[in-house]
């Protein structure tokens, strides 16, 4: 199976990877990592949906932890908060790449060369956004960047279909690791076990969080 990441610059470059711990940004990571790339990430956390944000900060950890092993490279990961009060989070699904766009353009620790987006060719948000590197460009100046950076699309010819046999054929153990339940079950205050997908599995540690969370 040929591979569906598709980096296409010099390997001296630095990437920041706009990193969820889903499927799709979670597939460029390993990628350039196995490429040989020099990569960073950054987790934007909305606040918007408490539960969800632990959960996939909690998944993350796991991943960043077993790649840094597996790689033996350190990654610097940089984690925001962003605080957007909805009641509908659904109104947020064009919202939300924005500022995640706005906060990788604000995160200047580091010299990065490139962003990486996980968009892939079925992405809703891609198919509507035919100026999105315009857009890019626009929003650089007026947040007056004048580091020369540009966005990349890793993904942007792969199906998620394409993404996700790729991901679980080749790296089954980190697959099994990622975050996709965007509505968890609750009881109690704690995530209980659905019992249809890989996420409600190994729930002791993420309810231990959730635990401390609540005592804060």
């Amino acid at each position: 199976m040929n591979v569906p990441v598709t980096f296409d610059i010099s390997k001296d470059k630095t990437l920041l990877l706009l990193w969820s711990g889903g499927y799709d940004s979670t597939l460029i990571l390993i990628e350039a990592l196995r490429q040989g790339y020099n990569i960073n990430t950054l987790y934007v956390n909305l606040k918007n949906n408490d539960l969800k944000s632990l959960r996939e900060m909690y998944k993350r950890t796991l991943i960043l932890k077993k790649l840094e092993h597996k790689f033996s490279k350190q990654i610097q990961d940089k984690i925001v908060e962003v605080d957007v009060t909805r009641q509908n989070f659904d109104e947020l699904r064009y919202v939300q790449p924005t500022l995640w766009l706005i906060q990788s353009l604000l995160y200047t620790s580091i010299k990065n060369d490139y962003i990486c987006f996980g968009y892939l060719k079925t992405s809703v948000f891609w198919h509507i956004s035919h100026n999105w590197r315009d857009a890019f460009h626009s929003l650089k100046k007026c947040l007056i960047i004048s580091e020369k950076i540009e966005p990349l699309f890793p993904l942007e010819w792969t199906t998620k279909l394409e993404c996700h046999k790729y991901f679980k054929l080749y790296f089954k153990d980190i697959y099994d690791l990622c975050h996709t339940c965007e509505t968890p079950i609750l009881k109690k205050g704690l995530i209980v076990d659905c019992g249809k997908c890989k996420p409600c599995k190994n729930l002791k540690h993420t309810n231990i969080l959730l635990e401390k969370e609540k005592e804060k």
